[in-house]
């Protein structure tokens, strides 16, 4: 199950949006639990607490949310490439919350950001079902076009 949720976000990432049905966004309340969800995420981020970003992230990728991954992947690339977050605003035409999640358990959330060292990047939120709720499945940080 795992590896196939690996697959499922590595083709989301690579084909952003399209690779889910037309746009859509989910209710408010949704959008605003994901966006509290985000908050805390990246807060964790800027304090470099791995346990505070990854907080909300998916059961199911437990394998891969370690003090270590963390470390290396946010501390040591991203917050040195990037520094510390700013602030972001939604990307609407790029993101995909489904508002019925069993027609599609997986979403992306698309954000432009910015960071003490490039006010120009680009935030993109897998998301998956989990249970009832939606889980963080990866944040990534790339240097927007």
């Amino acid at each position: 199950m795992t590896r196939l949720l690996c697959l499922a976000l590595v083709a989301l990432t690579l084909m952003g949006a399209s690779a889910l049905p037309a746009q859509q966004l989910a209710d408010e309340e949704t959008m605003k639990s994901l966006e509290a969800m985000i908050d805390q995420a990246l807060e964790g981020y800027n304090k470099q607490d791995d346990k505070a970003f990854y907080a909300d992230f998916a059961s199911s990728m437990a394998a891969i949310c370690t003090e270590q991954a963390f470390q290396t992947m946010y501390v040591g690339m991203y917050m040195n490439q990037y520094g510390q977050y700013k602030s972001r605003e939604l990307i609407k035409e790029k993101t995909v919350v489904p508002a019925n999640p069993a027609d599609a358990p997986v979403g992306l959330l698309q954000y432009k950001a910015v960071f003490e060292k490039n006010d120009k990047v680009e935030i993109a939120v897998n998301i998956t079902r989990d249970g009832d709720a939606w889980k963080i499945m990866q944040i990534q940080f790339n240097v927007a076009p």
